[in-house]
């Protein structure tokens, strides 16, 4: 009965798997933006009209560290997406033994 009470209380293989999934689409996603970030910021940082600089050189300040912080959180759900995918195949191993 305690096996039940604790299998009920765990996402499931299942469960965790689509989980897994979504955090991998999720991480996809932020490395896009990341990318597209860099372009905009290589285009800013290339020719600025005379009446603009000031304003364009703050949106390429902020734009780099906007492209640190989404590098950041792509690095952490790259762990968290790794830790998850060996919960799934733990999970998955002691199903079949049960």
């Amino acid at each position: 009965m305690n096996s039940e009470i604790e299998s009920r209380q765990l996402p499931q293989p299942a469960d965790l798997a689509d989980v897994l999934d979504a955090n991998k689409e999720a991480t996809e996603e932020v490395k896009q933006v990341a990318d597209h970030l860099a372009v905009v910021h290589a285009v800013l940082e290339q020719g600025v009209p005379a009446g603009a600089a000031e304003d364009v050189g703050l949106a390429t300040e902020q734009t780099a560290q906007l492209g640190k912080q989404l590098e950041e959180a792509a690095d952490k759900l790259d762990k968290v997406n790794e830790q998850l995918a060996t919960e799934v195949d733990a999970r998955k191993s002691t199903e079949g033994r049960a």
